[in-house]
């Protein structure tokens, strides 16, 4: 007889397309090592340029985006921004990742419409539960 519990750890989560946003090389290795654990695929950008490439390119698109602020050209403020102003990539939940502690800049990552702000250097635990309550609350 198999009881609730059997069954709730026996589910699996659905795999999930995440865009990870950041020009620190170690910073999207660790998270794609990381995310790819959790049997998320991942897309990786190291510039916003190269991010809208990648949301451009008819691949389908992420499930959420995990994205930083300083970066060469376009910075993470602005990136989404502009991708919440359009209406193919709106839907798309931004988890920012940063290093900027300043509480106008957390409000300003709110504000250009991230669903989520992440200070570096981040928790792998509290990370991936932040992730998972984010992509649950946008695929129900």
């Amino acid at each position: 007889m198999e009881t609730s519990n059997t069954k709730n750890k026996t589910q699996k989560k659905p795999v999930s397309r995440i865009l990870i946003i950041d020009d620190e090389r170690d910073a999207v290795e660790l998270l794609e090592l990381l995310l790819t654990r959790e049997k998320h695929k991942i897309e990786k950008a190291y510039t916003a340029q190269d991010a809208l490439e990648i949301l451009e390119s008819g691949i389908a698109l992420p499930d959420l985006i995990l994205l930083d602020i300083k970066m060469p050209g376009t910075d993470g403020f602005t990136f989404c921004h502009e991708i919440k102003n359009e209406t193919r990539y709106r839907h798309i939940p931004v988890i920012i990742l940063s290093a900027l502690t300043f509480p106008d800049d957390i409000k300003r990552g709110y504000e250009c419409g991230a669903i989520d702000y992440i200070l570096k250097p981040w928790s792998n635990h509290d990370l991936i539960k932040r992730i998972d309550y984010h992509l649950t609350m946008t695929q129900t």
